[in-house]
């Protein structure tokens, strides 16, 4: 039984902290008898808060502690009955995924300020006695050969080797899932290549203390896959599938993000498109298999698949989607949406790694290539220029009271591109206001973003704020279509929640089409987007300080001072009214019920 269920109080500090017996069974591996884990906090809220998920971490260790001694146990007994061989490419892999986990421990050390190190790898090549002469490469070279040569001798002394490198040459082996007996020719082999490792770790520590990162870099080999099969396939133990993780992961989320159920809801929702991807590329592949190889494969695949494909293309398989993409010359997903796609699928992979299911996410560093063929545009080529604004403002929208064939989204489609360019902000921001959320302070009118219910969401915490409306969405009438409204109601009441957890979704999509095919205005940017990115080069011109056009359209300034203080609903009133006019005459746009 644990022995706390709820965090508890240090008597002398009062900061709380969750505290759990380390169960019987697993205690002599895991080396104590209580974990304590401080909560940093002497809020009793805040502590409670905090609470289940440490707990549930703890767990999580116990849990990889239990399956670490069940796979010790059978690779025990694997040993005896049923030993694996290593081939030289195996024995290359392991040596490599030392070498790696070396490197990612040396590249994130903080003890750099002495030679501690370069005088770890020292003192291990001194240990290892001959073995570690730098003087003796050929014959290590030459003690490989001997051990693939059956008619050949033993090599002699071993004692060195197995006291330096024999724990590690074990934990690379059970994390392998390998049974191999420390007195066989695979094992002996590994020894003597994990002595070339620690040569060259000792010239790379040497290294990265005088500021040299570029030429330490990652083995590749260490993600390619053993030729030896692992404990996993062997067993016949049960296999955790991606699809049966997500739902673990889905679940995480939901338990430690209450409240947050718009934001959550399309972020599962994007999520799962690439997690049914995965699955169905390697539906039956459990989590600890995929490997590198596996992660690059998919990214291939994604990069040839169409973008926005038609329904028809859409519900056929990711090959066939392809092949339809080539005879029919589609647009391709983007190595931006690519890139997206597989943090996404990080998230889930790290996701395991927490749970001690994974000890190397497959995904990470998978995108490197893909940043580099994502090209950075000028802030010029992602907004609109007067003439785009003068088109937008001109159309039949504005001039003509037209809201599509069926005004299905209402006003939507008149305020929010004015919203946009007057305010900054996002559109969904927008599109999810009610109109208690128009408000009145101090004669000023504006806007509260926020997320203050469960089917609204703001990107950070920086984004809630309030936004004070420019004097020329009063001249054209947006007060008066507020209040032709009742208070309880949205402010567009057209616009649905859509599946992805969002209102702006629908009516952004038909204003991009009619944007872009009626008034042919917007075809290389992101429609809705590009309205921020005019609103930053107008706030420069009109001499509106960055801070304030930060603080107005909800972008962190990254500066600790912006954080010191406040910055008044005059202040940003002023500032606000400084923005220009849309480039047409207001009393012909303006709006009428």
């Amino acid at each position: 039984m644990n022995v706390m269920a709820q965090p508890w109080k240090h008597p002398k500090t009062g900061v709380y902290w969750c505290r759990r017996q380390v169960p019987k069974d697993i205690r002599s591996v895991f080396g104590k008898t209580e974990v304590k884990r401080s909560l940093r906090t002497k809020n009793v809220a805040e502590a409670r808060r905090l609470f289940p998920s440490v707990y549930d971490s703890i767990t999580s260790q116990f849990e990889s502690c239990r399956r670490k001694l069940l796979v010790q146990h059978e690779l025990d007994t694997r040993k005896q009955i049923n030993p694996d061989k290593l081939t030289r490419k195996d024995v290359s892999i392991l040596a490599a995924r030392y070498f790696n986990q070396e490197l990612k421990r040396l590249h994130e050390s903080n003890t750099y300020d002495s030679y501690s190190e370069v005088a770890k790898y020292d003192l291990m090549l001194v240990k290892l006695g001959h073995w570690g002469d730098s003087a003796i490469d050929d014959e290590l070279a030459q003690s490989v050969v001997q051990l693939n040569d059956p008619n050949s001798y033993e090599l002699q002394d071993l004692d060195s080797l197995q006291e330096v490198l024999g724990g590690t040459a074990d934990a690379l082996l059970v994390d392998a899932g390998l049974a191999v007996p420390a007195n066989s020719p695979s094992y002996q082999y590994l020894l003597v290549e994990l002595v070339k490792v620690v040569k060259r770790l000792q010239q790379t520590a040497a290294e990265i203390l005088v500021g040299d990162y570029e030429t330490s870099q990652e083995l590749p080999q260490a993600d390619q896959s053993l030729s030896a099969k692992p404990l996993a396939d062997n067993a016949g133990a049960p296999k955790l599938t991606l699809d049966a993780l997500f739902k673990e992961y889905e679940e995480s989320l939901r338990l430690y993000n209450k409240g947050r159920d718009k934001t959550l809801n399309k972020t599962i929702k994007d999520y799962s498109v690439v997690v049914s991807r995965f699955c169905e590329v390697f539906p039956r592949k459990s989590v600890k298999q995929v490997t590198r190889q596996d992660i690059d494969h998919f990214k291939t695949l994604l990069l040839k698949l169409p973008t926005r494909p038609k329904r028809n293309i859409a519900e056929l398989s990711i090959h066939k989607q392809i092949e339809k993409a080539e005879a029919l010359n589609l647009p391709l997903l983007s190595p931006a949406t690519v890139k997206k796609q597989l943090m996404a699928l990080s998230a889930v992979f790290e996701f395991a790694k927490e749970k001690y299911l994974i000890d190397v996410n497959p995904v990470h560093g998978s995108t490197k290539r893909l940043a580099k063929a994502i090209t950075n545009r000028k802030g010029s080529d992602k907004q609109y220029d007067n003439k785009d604004l003068q088109t937008i403002f001109s159309s039949p929208i504005y001039r003509e009271g037209f809201r599509g064939q069926l005004s299905k989204y209402g006003e939507a489609v008149y305020w929010l591109p004015l919203l946009a360019y007057y305010t900054g902000c996002r559109v969904e921001e927008l599109a999810q206001l009610y109109v208690e959320d128009v408000r009145l302070t101090d004669g000023i009118y504006h806007l509260s973003i926020e997320a203050n219910d469960t089917d609204k969401s703001v990107k950070n915490a920086g984004s809630n704020r309030q936004v004070p409306l420019h004097d020329d969405l009063i001249t054209l009438g947006f007060i008066d279509y507020v209040n032709s409204l009742s208070g309880s109601q949205r402010l567009f009441p057209s616009l649905k929640l859509g599946s992805d957890g969002r209102y702006a979704t629908r009516v952004g999509k038909w204003i991009t089409h009619y944007f872009r095919t009626t008034l042919n205005v917007g075809l290389d940017v992101r429609v809705f987007h590009a309205f921020r990115h005019t609103f930053k080069t107008k706030a420069r011109l009109s001499g509106i300080p960055k801070d304030v056009a930060d603080v107005i359209n909800g972008h962190s300034s990254g500066d600790v001072s912006g954080t010191y203080g406040e910055y008044p609903l005059q202040l940003l009133k002023s500032e606000i009214d400084k923005l220009p006019s849309v480039p047409v005459e207001l009393n012909q746009i303006a709006w009428s019920p």
